[in-house]
């Protein structure tokens, strides 16, 4: 048996709660609003990234961590297809496999570690700067004849990251993350059919400031999980999400239309690629009015 190349980031399990109804050839309708166009796919080819999970251990295998994460998704059907409906949700396998959802989700996605990536490259790139600097008897040559100095102060090498590196880093935010979301608290989101659905994308976990319009715009990129004034909304499925907040206490609402059309137009605006039934789910467009899926490019 061949391990799979293609691993997913966004687990297939999750993604299936996002079909058309009675659907079995998995295909996923797919809007891409940095190329601006709408197409479907089957959910493998989406939310996955090749050999993403794969590392390099003494003594492993190095598609164990690709397994043990596999395991870990045969918990999301049941988990998802039986979310009680009462207070009893907060007290739940399912609850407990949602919230773990998320963290695995925001913790480990190719953004986070490009941008983990990327700073770690700058903090190397400046500690190798100041040593030139500082330790002018330094010789030697690198490439090419060249000296040490001239070496480091041209760029002429570049740092890479390796995932070896990178994975545990992961999982060390993981749980960090994963504590936080313990402490907020969370409000499942029941809307009907007949709204339209929540859609989900590649980076489906959103946190945001209640209200942006009272932050100093220097801080209004940067809400902080479990800040007073924030929040974090997860879509569930296409007709059950949840969204957690410091302040808040657990409950259960039903929602109309118009506030389906917000939620996914907040995890559209955080997001590149748009996965949902079809194209006919709703946002709000920059008049502050309903629209959907079929008109986004015209907006």
């Amino acid at each position: 048996m061949t391990n799979p190349k293609q691993h997913h980031f966004i687990p297939k399990a999750y993604l299936r709660f996002f079909l058309k109804d009675q659907q079995k050839s998995e295909l996923i309708s797919v809007t891409d609003l940095k190329k601006r166009k709408h197409y479907q796919t089957n959910i493998k080819n989406i939310g996955g990234e090749r050999y993403f999970n794969r590392a390099k251990v003494d003594g492993k295998d190095s598609d164990e961590l690709e397994v043990i994460l596999s395991k870990f998704e045969t918990q999301i059907p049941s988990a998802l297809e039986n979310v009680p409906h009462n207070a009893t949700f907060f007290k739940s396998n399912s609850f407990n496999v949602i919230l773990n959802l998320i963290a695995l989700i925001y913790s480990r996605n190719p953004s986070l570690r490009s941008s983990l990536e990327c700073f770690i490259g700058k903090i190397s790139e400046r500690f190798l700067e100041l040593h030139a600097r500082h330790n002018p008897k330094t010789t030697g040559t690198i490439e090419n004849n060249a000296s040490y100095k001239d070496f480091i102060n041209k760029k002429r090498y570049k740092i890479v990251v390796p995932k070896e590196m990178m994975i545990p880093l992961e999982f060390e935010f993981l749980d960090s993350f994963i504590s936080q979301l313990s402490k907020l608290g969370w409000t499942l989101i029941i809307s009907e059919k007949s709204n339209g659905p929540f859609i989900t994308s590649e980076s489906p976990v959103v946190i945001t400031w209640k209200n942006p319009e009272m932050i100093p715009t220097f801080f209004r990129n940067s809400p902080g999980i479990g800040c007073i004034g924030t929040q974090i909304q997860f879509p569930i499925t296409k007709e059950i999400a949840i969204v957690g907040e410091i302040e808040a206490r657990d409950s259960i609402i039903k929602v109309n239309r118009e506030w389906v059309a917000r939620f996914n137009t907040n995890t559209m605006s955080f997001s590149k690629r748009l996965f949902s039934p079809d194209f006919n789910y709703h946002f709000i467009n920059n008049e502050g009015t309903l629209s959907e899926g079929n008109d986004v490019f015209r907006e």
